[in-house]
């Protein structure tokens, strides 16, 4: 071929045609008559696709199911190194995140230190997430235990002064009934 290469699967009963082709360094597969490439492999190893990236996880196709200790993932994701790169075959354009080297160093998944798989990033980030409610519920809990003590403590010295008060009205009262009585006892004389 001296161009691009293409070979179409069409389906009779719906007409729906399928074009997988090769064109300018690409792969593509579309289509055919949507006007819209559905999916491409560029040649520094990109993917693009027009829609969703379904990646199964149901608990039918896993075994060795174990849960994970979010505040240590925390922890982990936490020292990790993130950094802002660019990948050696793609000029000009800024990605963020870890080296797959110290993700799996880290976490050990995925089965190799060559890649991070996009399953593994997720489920670090969820678990990670759910650290921080796990630490913000448990300083929050902390907290409420705190001011349910100041204010026990507050709730005493408030029936204590309000005791006082009482005790102080109470000698006051009797203090002035004397006196009355005596300033009308004096004034008999």
């Amino acid at each position: 071929s001296n161009g691009g290469v293409r070979f179409d699967m069409t389906d009779t009963s719906t007409g729906s045609n399928w074009v997988f082709q090769n064109q300018f360094g690409s792969f593509d597969v579309t289509l055919a008559g949507t006007g819209t490439r559905e999916f491409r492999f560029y040649p520094n190893g990109n993917l693009e696709i027009l829609g969703s990236y379904l990646q199964s996880s149901s608990r039918a196709i896993k075994h060795d199911v174990e849960p994970v200790d979010s505040m240590l993932i925390l922890e982990k994701v936490a020292s990790l190194p993130i950094n802002r790169w660019s990948y050696n075959r793609e000029e000009g354009v800024r990605h963020m995140g870890p080296m797959s080297e110290d993700f799996y160093a880290s976490f050990g998944l995925g089965g190799t230190d060559k890649g991070i798989t996009t399953v593994d990033a997720g489920g670090v980030a969820l678990a990670a997430i759910q650290g921080l409610k796990q630490e913000k519920d448990q300083q929050l809990a902390e907290r409420d235990a705190q001011l349910a003590k100041i204010t026990a403590e507050k709730d005493k010295e408030i029936a204590e002064l309000q005791e006082r008060m009482i005790q102080l009205e109470i000698a006051i009262s009797e203090v002035l009934r004397n006196y009355s009585s005596e300033a009308h006892i004096g004034s008999i004389n």
